[in-house]
């Protein structure tokens, strides 16, 4: 391969990369409407109502995705350069990539209680929608709880009637995930000869087994190492790859339509398609990696983290319109736009925290790994 062939190979796998960010910005796009329209606007004005806003303000499909790219984003590197890990390494830095953030908008969540302006029982009642109470609404709340919500709670013992940030019930699934790609990993880096063939079979069956079983979050992870794995397959099978996302759409129709609520695996199917769209769909990848969904992946998990506490400050000013004299439906729409703003600034001044999280998370799997090279090695026959 030539030297201009190989950068033009490099580059190509970055721009997948910057695809899947940009999806994961759209997803968590998805999710705030989900929250915003769903569970506000749409029982006001029936303009939010409409089937296509529904479709993209579907947060099950968007979480669905969510875990889809962490199974991808967690096996990359392995999948470029497979090598022996540390699982203890893997699992300390993940958990403190996930409660760097936490802990940071739980605490703003804490000061908005401390501050009355986290909901209300009248902005709720006002605009029909349980997310105006607000977090812990009626419940004595200290310093204390939000620090054990963060450290321990949220990741070890969610529990909804208790949370700071009723999204956050995604947390333990998610370093559950982790730990599910990271034990593959360590199983893959000890074993001798298996190819890349045997690693997608078997990632693959466990994917098929979780279905089975109705675990659609544990497929999503499992078959976000398969697609680690197909994005550096070799060109001449991405050809038949771009066929795999409407296969998948249509096995996700034909499940939902013959299992109902039953047995429905249909929504990972979806998502693992819709990523793969991403990865493999030339035209899908330009829009994913454009300026402004490049933007959206970069601020995508500040996002989802203050956006339920947002939107739950947002009843005070819908009910201040409301006091006003302004209509419902203006004020419903006002409220909506002034909240999904609100919500973009203030995942856009969470970057620097953002950032930080990945040091800590980079230093605390270096530590770990150091700490373990420093041991002395033990006396023969021990």
């Amino acid at each position: 391969m030539s030297a201009r062939a190989g950068d033009g190979a490099a580059a190509a796998r970055g721009a997948r990369l910057v695809c899947l960010d940009g999806l994961r910005g759209w997803a968590a796009v998805m999710v705030v409407l989900s929250h915003l329209w769903g569970q506000f606007a749409r029982h006001l004005a029936p303009f939010y109502d409409q089937p296509l806003l529904r479709l993209v303000s579907d947060g099950h499909l968007a979480v669905l995705i969510f875990f889809v790219l962490s199974g991808v984003a967690l096996s990359l590197r392995f999948v470029r350069r497979p090598q022996r890990v540390s699982l203890v390494g893997l699992v300390a830095a993940r958990y403190v990539r996930l409660m760097v953030p936490v802990l940071a908008t739980t605490l703003l969540v804490y000061l908005l209680i401390a501050l009355r302006l986290a909901g209300s029982a009248d902005a709720a009642r006002a605009g029909n929608s349980a997310i105006f109470l607000g977090a812990r609404h009626g419940q004595d709340t200290t310093l204390a709880d939000a620090l054990a919500f963060s450290f321990y709670s949220v990741f070890f013992d969610y529990d909804e009637g208790s949370t700071f940030n009723w999204s956050l019930w995604t947390m333990h699934i998610e370093l559950l995930g982790s730990l599910l790609i990271f034990t593959l990993l360590f199983l893959f880096s000890r074993a001798h000869g298996l190819t890349r063939r045997h690693r997608m079979a078997l990632a693959g069956a466990l994917a098929f087994a979780f279905l089975l079983m109705q675990k659609q979050f544990g497929a999503c992870f499992a078959a976000g190492y398969v697609l680690a794995e197909l994005a550096h397959a070799a060109p001449a099978a991405r050809t038949w790859l771009r066929w795999a996302p409407p296969a998948l759409a249509a096995a996700a129709a034909a499940v939902a339509a013959w299992a109902g609520r039953r047995h429905d695996s249909s929504g990972a199917l979806l998502a693992v398609g819709i990523v793969m769209a991403a990865l493999f769909w030339p035209v899908a990848r330009r829009f994913l990696a454009s300026p402004v969904s490049a933007w959206l992946g970069r601020i995508s998990f500040p996002l989802y983290l203050i956006h339920v506490p947002l939107i739950g400050a947002a009843g005070e000013l819908y009910l201040a319109l409301l006091n006003g004299g302004v209509a419902v439906q203006p004020a419903t729409h006002a409220t909506v736009v002034l909240a999904f703003c609100a919500c973009l600034l203030s995942a856009a001044l969470l970057m620097p925290l953002e950032r930080l999280s990945m040091r800590l998370s980079t230093a605390a799997g270096t530590l770990r790994l150091a700490r373990r090279r420093a041991l002395p090695a033990p006396p023969r026959g021990e």
